[in-house]
Formats: C-alpha cells, sequence, structure tokens
C-alpha cells in the first residue's frame, strides 16, 4: 500500500504536467509519454527523500536529551489578538485531542462545574 504522500506528489505531478502539455499543445502520444516520466521522476524524489529521513531521523533522535531539544524553547510568545465580541462566560477553550484537552484525568483541586466529574 503507498503511503498517502507518495500518491500525493504523484498526482501533483501529473497534473502540473498536464498542464504544461495541454498548455504546450503537445501530441497525446508524447504527454502519455512526459506523464509517465514526470510520475517516476515525482516518486523517485519524494522515495529518495522519505528514506533518507527514515535512515538518519534514529541517529538524530538519539542525541536529544530533553524535550527542550527536541521541541525548542520560546521565551516570548506571540501575542494573539482575538476578534469578534467577547463570549460571556467562556473562560477556557481547550483545542486538541482528548489527551492535550485532559480527558479522564482527574479534575485540578477548585476546578469549575464542567471540569468536575
Amino acid at each position: 500500500m503507498c503511503p498517502a504522500g507518495t500518491v500525493v506528489a504523484g498526482a501533483g505531478a501529473l497534473i502540473l504536467v498536464g498542464a504544461v502539455a495541454g498548455w504546450r499543445r503537445i501530441p497525446h502520444r508524447t504527454t502519455i509519454g512526459l506523464l509517465a516520466a514526470a510520475l517516476v521522476v515525482a516518486e523517485a524524489i519524494n522515495l529518495g527523500a522519505i528514506m533518507i529521513t527514515a535512515y538518519s531521523a534514529p541517529a538524530l533522535l538519539r542525541q536529544v536529551r530533553s524535550l527542550n531539544e527536541l521541541v525548542g524553547t520560546e521565551t516570548h510568545l506571540p501575542r494573539i489578538r482575538p476578534t469578534g465580541p467577547p463570549l460571556r462566560g467562556v473562560q477556557v477553550v481547550v483545542i486538541g485531542d482528548s489527551t492535550a484537552a485532559g480527558a479522564g484525568l482527574a479534575p485540578l483541586p477548585g476546578a469549575s462545574g464542567p471540569a468536575r466529574p
């Protein structure tokens, strides 16, 4: 089964080269050969990049000793300016998956109504 990225790269190559072939009014037989060559080149580049990443990642990850080394640290966070009217009664909005939202965890002491079991 092909990874989704490989399929997307191949489809992108076919669309772009097909558009160029139509724009240049290249004969059908030449267009098919051009599309096949573009697909092979795009997939070779994509798979090459995947292989380089797959073979080099373990050695690079072994050098990481902390989460900060992996994701970096940002001491000055960007200021986000909300748009729209304020929502009365809404104190916090959590965006993310259930793990990030803390689903199933015990509530913090002093948690508000919806956070209590």
